[in-house]
């Protein structure tokens, strides 16, 4: 793939991005999330089965301050059901010292039997409902059903030395369904000198008011996180306070400075959340800037259209290197094809002899008895590699294959085969490749994206405790768009970012036209080669390219079509008649296998131990 089309994919993938993070940003900021942040726990359930679900339409909730600081508690929750439903969960968290007695539960539309039980820090009423009154049959399909807990609790409100504190969760914030509409009827021992606050911010249209000593609170609207009450109330409306353990400390002006704290955090947030996503999405000018400084081509005078003949005497390996890029292939790193070559070179050369019969026979190899020292030493190392698996002077790879289906032999196999592409890289692209390459603007690129990605994450991290969600969730947008940019500029090779010399440029230019020639089959046929000798260099280096089987069936049919099999030279039958098929599955069997191990090693998505869950049933 060349820089065009790289480009190209990348601008594609970024929109493919985008639109699929905005879709999902759209389905947070509109409600679609559930916030369950803190323990006051309602498992009302939600467990589907079939096509049954409920809705809560409606909520009232009746609160009684006592005057010696007790709590008179009356909930009443309307439940539309569709489908069968056993009953329903009530879960009241408990702070410490905090207790519930005298619990009364009261049906409408439905009998039912009641069950609590109770922990330090938890009351739990599960509430079974049927639909006749010798509680036999459940409740039936469209049913509406009023429940009503009635309770009192003590050590609900707080005494300090100058005033009372009562902070209460009106709805909590771990339903399972959110209601509909919830109305709430606070009746204070005195109106008189009350400070209330309604909290999360964002619920701050709900509407209050007093009537008497009463402070009504309304939602008409879904309420799908935890709604609070946190009010201050003069000492002097409890007339038992003398009987009443208090805090010997003052509260009124913390309370107040930390509402006015959490109102100014919180609008802080609505705008610096966002302002450090936009300002993430705006580093990603950052890479295209140093591409324009750093990756455009210099200009050449080559304009060839294609290359008949092989445009230098490189070794495919090297071409493999300098002349081959892709989606995740660097200039200058090997692929498997490199390998390839290099053994489809050695066959070419000689330097190993095909054993075989006739073409039902497997083509096996053989290492021939030649003077080596005129090998490079990366084509040593690819002959010792392959001996390995060598049996009584033969290679076999039907035997490499079964025997790389054990762990040791194929990991072994794949960490030399890395080796020998890296002492390759070392020994023979490094020392030249300023002459053809430089990818300064790709490690910078990369550089790039390694800092993005710990920044990102760590101001997500950071703005993880805001109360203010809705501004979270869209910076949590952003940067997960910028961390999955960062990582694709990590990942892409570094034709990106890099540039070719003069040099270099006509380097490549030349083979990938070379490449484009020997990939169509109607200009092979125009300007065939001349003999068979260039068909089996164009066939090695093809390998190199990854375009070998548009020139073996060239071959086939232009160099071979009236011609037997004992006219046929080594490199066609090796790559014709097995021997190269199974060359090329040692490669799979050897990943396959490392592969197989580390799933063996992992547990599968939805396969761990425990589990388990709760809820209305």
């Amino acid at each position: 793939m060349n820089k065009a089309n790289l480009t190209t994919f990348l601008i594609i993938g970024i929109l493919i991005l985008f639109l699929v993070f905005g879709v999902a940003g759209f389905y947070f900021l509109s409600g679609g999330h559930n916030n369950h942040n803190n323990a006051d726990t309602n498992s009302h359930s939600s467990s589907n089965s079939g096509n049954r679900d409920y809705k809560i339409s409606n909520g009232d909730i009746n609160l009684t301050i006592n005057d010696n600081g007790s709590l008179n508690v009356r909930e009443t929750y309307t439940y539309n059901f569709d489908g069968s439903y056993q009953g329903v969960k009530r879960n009241i968290p408990l702070k410490n010292n905090e207790k519930i007695t005298n619990l009364q539960v009261y049906l409408e539309g439905a009998y039912g039997t009641v069950d609590e039980d109770s922990s330090s820090n938890a009351y739990n009423i599960t509430t079974y409902l049927y639909s006749d009154e010798a509680k036999t049959k459940k409740i039936a399909d469209n049913a509406e059903v009023k429940i009503t807990y009635d309770y009192e609790m003590d050590h609900i409100v707080k005494f300090y030395s100058d005033t009372a504190e009562f902070q209460y969760k009106i709805w909590g914030d771990t339903w399972d369904k959110p209601v509909e509409s919830l109305t709430a009827h606070i009746n204070y021992p005195s109106s008189n000198h009350v400070e209330y606050w309604i909290n999360p911010y964002e619920y701050k249209d709900t509407q209050s008011k007093w009537e008497g000593n009463t402070l009504v609170i309304t939602r008409n609207q879904q309420t799908d996180k935890y709604l609070e009450i946190n009010s201050l109330i003069p000492l002097d409306a409890f007339t038992s306070i003398d009987k009443i353990t208090y805090h010997n400390n003052k509260q009124i002006d913390k309370v107040r400075q930390n509402q006015k704290n959490y109102v100014k955090n919180y609008e802080h947030d609505t705008t610096f959340l966002p302002f450090l996503g936009i300002l993430e999405l705006l580093s990603l000018i950052i890479p295209a800037g140093l591409y324009l400084i750093y990756g455009r081509e210099p200009k050449i005078e080559y304009k060839g259209i294609y290359e008949r003949e092989v445009p230098s005497k490189d070794k495919p390996a090297f071409v493999n290197a300098m002349g081959v890029s892709g989606t995740l292939k660097s200039i200058g790193d090997l692929n498997e094809n490199g390998f390839k070559s290099t053994v489809m070179d050695l066959i070419n050369r000689k330097y190993l002899i095909l054993i075989h019969k006739d073409e039902k026979d497997t083509v096996k190899l053989q290492i021939a008895d030649k003077n080596i020292s005129e090998l490079e030493r990366f084509e040593v190392e690819a002959i010792n590699l392959l001996k390995r698996f060598e049996v009584n002077g033969i290679i076999d790879f039907n035997y490499m294959e079964n025997e790389l289906q054990y762990e040791s032999m194929a990991s072994a196999y794949m960490n030399s085969l890395e080796e020998w592409k890296e002492n390759y890289k070392e020994e023979y692209i490094n020392p030249q490749i300023d002459q053809f390459f430089h990818d300064k603007g790709a490690r910078y690129i990369r550089y790039y994206g390694i800092i993005q990605i710990i920044l990102s994450i760590l101001i997500t991290v950071f703005s993880f405790f805001s109360e203010n969600k809705p501004a979270f969730y869209t910076l949590l947008i952003m940067s997960i768009i910028v961390i999955v940019i960062s990582i694709i500029l990590i990942i892409i090779p570094n034709t990106i970012g890099g540039q070719w010399t003069k040099k270099g440029r006509e380097y490549y230019q030349k083979w990938n036209n070379f490449k484009k020639y020997l990939k169509y089959f109607s200009l092979m046929k125009e300007y065939p080669p001349e003999s068979i000798a260039i068909w089996d260099e164009y066939l090695v280096y093809a390998t190199a390219l990854g375009v070998a089987d548009e020139v073996e069936k060239a071959m086939g049919e232009l160099a071979y079509n009236s011609s037997g099999y004992d006219d046929y030279s080594a490199i066609y039958i090796f790559y014709s008649f097995g021997g190269y098929y199974a060359f090329n599955r040692t490669f799979y069997t050897a990943s396959s296998t490392i592969n197989q191990v580390d799933t063996d090693s992992i547990g599968n998505i939805g396969g761990g131990s425990g589990g388990g869950g709760g809820g209305a049933f």
